[in-house]
């Protein structure tokens, strides 16, 4: 069948073809952009391919990369806090080193990697590792290996059903780039682009005197707009500013959030996306009575409101050690009204329901493969919902 009559076919069966296809032949990634997204979120597409589990909202699936590319399902519903392993998706020709996961989106993943059968330069990959494939993407500017200072993120723009890659570099210079049909023995022959912010400023002192570099807290895509809250070092007042950019035109706004709620530090603050396109905030209280949970909200009508509430600590000690250690080892996301924490210290996840206060942790004892020392875990920088279904399957 030629792509012209595929493409004349409606979305349903579309789902009734791709689904009777096996899992590790089910796209190549050239196609992916037209029809993944809409196919991942079929209730019919996960019973048949991500193994079978019952239907429910904030289904939430992780990835660890070292020693091997393997997706995890973790059940956050009810009393059913557990791990299946489903996949293992990791290319030989891949190096078991310097690799790592840098960012996702509909369980598409932006890798960083090593390619044993070249040199020893290290490239940048857009991986499905459901299928288990893979397309390299074009060296984009200022890039040798990845640093602090940069960010890439995976974006969706449904008016085209195509996804992009955005390229982050310091001192406010953006590069994107189309992640379309257009492929070359799993090279990708699109070239990056540079977008930038007309609205884009330095942050100045009130004396006029100083610029402070920025650095970028967090990040979050939601309803076609890709916000990313930024803070500036050294800052006095500690002010935040937000800015988006809207995936289908590419355009940047930027506003100024309006005064953070202060408290006393205790370690560095954390800092983590939602599965409802908040922006939360967290740190102790100076009195340790509790947890203050702070976030952004409002953030596609670019009216960025502050929301706090306090957290009873009735949780074990180890909690400690997730919030004493900076946010460079801590990986936390929220799920349907859970905050789920790992940090490479601890070998073991946290789940915290925010209603009612439970703690349940999940240790990663079953998946050391009998191993001396813990290199997954300390390599696990991904965690991701993957699908929301809310239908039986």
């Amino acid at each position: 069948m030629k792509n012209g009559q595929l493409l004349q076919l409606c979305e349903d069966v579309l789902f009734q073809i791709f689904l009777r296809l096996p899992a590790c032949d089910l796209f190549p990634l050239k196609s992916i952009s037209t029809y993944w997204h809409d196919l991942i979120m079929s209730p019919l597409f996960v019973n048949c391919h991500l193994k079978r589990w019952k239907g429910r909202a904030g289904v939430t699936f992780m990835m660890g990369m070292y020693p091997e590319f393997e997706l995890f399902h973790l059940y956050l519903d009810g009393e059913k806090h557990a791990i299946n392993k489903l996949y293992q998706r990791y290319p030989p020709e891949w190096s078991l080193n310097g690799d790592f996961i840098i960012d996702s989106c509909d369980g598409l993943v932006l890798v960083q990697a090593r390619l044993l059968k070249t040199t020893d330069e290290k490239q940048l990959l857009l991986s499905n590792p459901v299928t288990g494939s893979y397309i390299f993407l074009p060296k984009p500017p200022f890039y040798n290996e990845w640093s602090p200072e940069k960010t890439g993120h995976i974006l969706y723009d449904a008016s085209l059903k195509r996804y992009k890659v955005l390229y982050m570099y310091k001192y406010g210079q953006y590069f994107i780039i189309d992640v379309d049909n257009n492929s070359s023995h799993g090279r990708l022959t699109s070239e990056w682009r540079k977008i930038s912010s007309s609205q884009w400023r330095p942050w100045v002192s009130r004396e006029g005197k100083r610029e402070f570099r920025e650095y970028i807290a967090g990040n979050v895509l939601f309803e076609g707009k890709f916000h990313s809250v930024m803070g500036f070092e050294g800052d006095p007042d500690e002010k935040l500013r937000l800015l988006t950019l809207d995936v289908a035109t590419e355009k940047f706004y930027t506003v100024d959030c309006p005064p953070r709620p202060f408290v006393r530090r205790r370690g560095w603050p954390l800092w983590f996306s939602g599965s409802n396109g908040k922006f939360y905030y967290m740190e102790f209280t100076s009195s340790l009575d509790g947890i203050e949970l702070m976030g952004l909200t409002n953030l596609n009508d670019l009216r960025p409101t502050w929301f706090k509430r306090l957290l009873p600590l009735n949780v074990p000690p180890i909690w400690v050690l997730f919030l004493e250690y900076s946010s460079e080892d801590a990986h936390v996301f929220e799920d349907d009204g859970k905050i789920v924490f790992m940090n490479k210290v601890c070998d073991c996840f946290m789940i915290y329901e925010m209603d009612s206060g439970k703690c349940t942790c999940i240790s990663f004892a079953d998946y050391k493969k009998g191993a001396k020392t813990t290199p997954w875990i300390n390599s696990m920088v991904y965690v991701s919902s993957l699908v929301s279904c809310t239908h039986e399957c």
